[in-house]
């Protein structure tokens, strides 16, 4: 049994009766195994941002974190994330060596394996554009690959392909610059994100932009500030940002997704697209 409370940053309380963290290549594909053997869905987890846990126990399921895959390789100016190093991690290393291009990654809370499956971005920039192969298992074969970029159907926050596998890490693109501007960068980004987004006890973005409107403008604009369903509220800092109050279970967070969709469905007739997924 594992408490996955900790597990997600929205803090929902959920249990798992299969969880294992593997450490290398070796240890993840004797989870794949096990999965397999046991008969049960597996369910690929890193920080746990963008995420809701909808249920309180998970019986039929291994989950398998990649948090323990946190190596950074820097050689001869090519840089290697394992999937599990967190994004801080990342930009602190970047600091420290000088490599620029990833300050658009400051304060999302999430894993390099994450990031990539996500296309994640902010300020004009996706990891698409930085990505330049991405090491992977596949699901079914248990087979290693490497997939070049251009290979790589990225979307807005997606990456079409990349369904059926495991990622276990990414060849990054940067440049290399003075590493008191990069801090400086990284600070004003940081700054502004704190003025903006709340920091603790939610998921990230709720929604996904559309064409020609922002989803948490929309959310405001329907009077949604603030509005709470159990222990799950929009925040009041960001309305595409829900957070737990502490007391929130996963089905609180569903039916206010579910209401916000429909609410914003009837003023607007927009059909808002979930970023956020629902386990």
């Amino acid at each position: 049994m594992k408490s996955l409370e900790e597990l997600n940053t929205l803090k929902i309380k959920s249990v798992a009766k299969y969880y294992i963290c593997p450490n290398n290549r070796i240890e993840l594909i004797e989870a794949l195994k096990f999965a397999k053997d046991k008969g049960v869905k597996l369910f690929i987890l890193g920080n746990g941002s963008n995420l809701i846990f909808s249920k309180d126990f998970y019986q039929d399921v291994l989950f398998l974190n990649t948090k323990g895959l946190k190596k950074i390789l820097l050689n001869d100016g090519t840089l290697f994330c394992e999937a599990g190093v967190l994004g801080k991690d990342l930009i602190n290393f970047s600091i420290k060596n000088g490599l620029s291009g990833f300050e658009f990654l400051t304060g999302i809370p999430g894993t390099v394996g994450g990031f990539v499956k996500m296309n994640s971005g902010a300020f004009g920039k996706e990891m698409k554009d930085i990505v330049k192969s991405v090491d992977v298992i596949d699901l079914y074969t248990f087979n290693y690959d490497k997939i070049a970029a251009k290979d790589i159907l990225f979307e807005y926050r997606g990456a079409l392909n990349l369904k059926s596998f495991i990622i276990l890490g990414a060849k990054l693109s940067f440049k290399c610059e003075d590493p008191s501007l990069i801090k400086m960068r990284v600070a004003d980004i940081a700054k502004s994100r704190a003025l903006k987004q709340p920091l603790l006890n939610n998921c990230g973005s709720v929604f996904k932009n559309g064409k020609g409107y922002f989803a948490g403008k929309l959310i405001e604009d329907a009077g949604l500030k603030g509005f709470s369903i159990g222990g799950a509220s929009v925040s009041k800092k960001h309305a595409n940002f829900i957070i737990n109050r502490g007391d929130a279970v996963g089905s609180d967070v569903v039916k206010l997704i579910n209401y916000i969709q429909e609410k914003i469905f009837t003023i607007f007739k927009v059909k808002l697209e979930r970023e956020v997924y629902i386990f």
